[in-house]
């Protein structure tokens, strides 16, 4: 295969997940979105990779002279987990609260995806651009690293709709905190194997499985966020018919898991430093789009309740509309306002 056709391919396999989680939360937005919003939210995804890398120069710093835990901790927390979600969150706040580009809740919580969306665009083209098997590396990220970039986008985005409509800022905070954390713990296992496998002291695999747990917490946060999260708004359209091409895109992730299942059981994963156990093969591939594919599916059966007592109604309900300040007259004939 001509290496240009290789790359484009593998480009386009690692982003097939990702455009299947953006369509379906655009479907639950009910929101319209314009061409120049998407490129907006893209490009500032791509922008915010060159703030994570700035944030991440101590970290270099910090790691001389570390042993394998060491080497791993700094690696996992300032030099990705927590610049790469502050670097994220300092973009979307600036367009969401400051430049006030995107006001709708539908259009907020789609903002902060497609800067997700933008910072793993980039982010898989650098190291598919220098990988000898990046049909095989782009499979690999597809299901698990921009999976990851697309969970955490989703909680980013339910705390700014919040904040949107409450004004208070208290929750953003946390919910960006819980992120650096997630996002470190999904890297820690990782470079705490190739670490030690690179100082030839020698690990159990199982010491990953963890990666696979942290990854799909990601996901289940990220569709309970969507479930929760009121996104309507005066200018909500019925999307409806957006439903068979949901339950599609369900069905071919549902379908991806398991041949991803039937390929492991015959061949498991290995690259140069680790050689994964089969548990964490089987959670960290197959897991998390199982987890998107079958709610996608099960979303068209299961309309959100707006009842009182629904999560979505008490905790993101929209503010209640202000009451006109009318003038009408009194049995006395005197004017009274109400």
């Amino acid at each position: 295969m001509p290496a240009g056709i290789e790359k484009f391919a593998a480009v386009s396999i690692v982003l097939a997940p990702a455009c299947i989680f953006l369509a379906y939360a655009w479907s639950r937005t009910s929101q319209t979105i314009t061409q120049h919003q998407i490129l907006t939210g893209i490009s500032a995804g791509v922008g915010s990779i060159f703030i994570a890398l700035l944030l991440a120069i101590p970290s270099l710093f910090l790691a001389i002279g570390q042993g394998p835990l060491g080497t791993a901790l700094v690696g996992a927390f300032p030099g990705s987990g927590i610049n790469e979600e502050l670097a994220k969150a300092l973009i979307c706040a600036h367009l969401i609260f400051r430049a006030k580009a995107f006001e709708e809740p539908g259009e907020i919580l789609l903002l902060c995806m497609l800067v997700g969306f933008g910072f793993a665009l980039y982010e898989n083209v650098g190291y598919l651009s220098g990988s000898k098997d990046a049909i095989g590396l782009a499979y690999l990220r597809a299901l698990t690293a921009t999976m990851m970039h697309m969970s955490l986008a989703v909680l980013m985005g339910a705390a700014a709709v919040h904040v949107s409509r409450t004004g208070n800022f208290t929750p953003f905070v946390a919910t960006i905190a819980g992120q650096m954390v997630l996002h470190a713990a999904y890297n820690f296992p990782l470079l705490y194997a190739s670490a030690l496998a690179k100082a030839g002291d020698g690990f159990s695999p199982g010491i990953i499985t963890a990666n696979s747990v942290v990854l799909i917490l990601c996901v289940v946060l990220a569709v309970v966020a969507l479930n929760v999260t009121d996104l309507r708004s005066e200018r909500s359209s019925d999307r409806d018919y957006y439903e068979p091409l949901v339950v599609a895109g369900g069905i071919v992730l549902v379908i991806f898991s398991v041949v991803t299942a039937a390929v492991l059981n015959v061949v498991p994963f290995e690259n140069r430093y680790v050689r994964l156990a089969p548990l964490h093969s089987y959670l960290a591939f197959c897991g998390p789009p199982l987890v998107l594919g079958l709610e996608m599916i099960l979303s068209t059966w299961r309309k959100p309740s707006r009842k009182p007592g629904h999560p979505a109604a008490h905790f993101y309900a929209p503010p209640a509309p202000r009451r006109s300040r009318t003038i009408q007259p009194t049995t006395f004939g005197r004017r009274q306002a109400r």
